[in-house]
């Protein structure tokens, strides 16, 4: 693969996640979803297939997008829009970071806090665990009326 700046990339990056987040719905559990072929949507965006690995580990890396479902044949990808990348995401996690040194571990942590950030986006994941556990429940019980 050919080598690629942090500029390229972040454009590269920008372009994909417009591109999904242009197409995102509403979702109750995920918020904005994004639902299709993601290859052919990825081929559409005149960005070489040879950065196709890049571009999108370095979304999932900066908690832009989450996938939900892989694609398969006669199954759709289905990919969570969180929030677009940015110059200070990329700087953070690229350009700022030598290649010969590894993050320190409060690099890592910090990285990671923002990743889960993005992906909760004001989810109250306790409230989301009851209420789940509350229907599991109701459906139990319907089912054991059936039996």
């Amino acid at each position: 693969m050919p080598p690629v700046s942090n500029e390229t990339l972040l454009r590269y990056c920008t372009t994909l996640y417009e591109a999904l987040d242009g197409a995102a719905e509403k979702h109750p559990i995920h918020g904005r979803v994004w639902e299709g072929k993601f290859t052919e949507l990825f081929s559409t965006l005149r960005i070489s297939n040879a950065h196709y690995a890049k571009v999108t580990t370095t979304l999932y890396e900066l908690g832009c997008i989450t996938q939900i479902r892989k694609g398969a044949r006669g199954v759709t990808t289905m990919i969570a829009v969180h929030r677009p990348p940015s110059v200070e995401a990329m700087a953070s996690a690229h350009g700022l970071q030598s290649r010969l040194t590894n993050p320190s571990a409060h690099d890592k942590l910090s990285q990671r806090v923002s990743v889960l950030e993005g992906r909760f986006q004001g989810i109250d994941v306790a409230k989301y665990i009851a209420n789940t556990e509350a229907r599991l429940k109701k459906l139990e019980a319907a089912s054991r009326k059936d039996k």
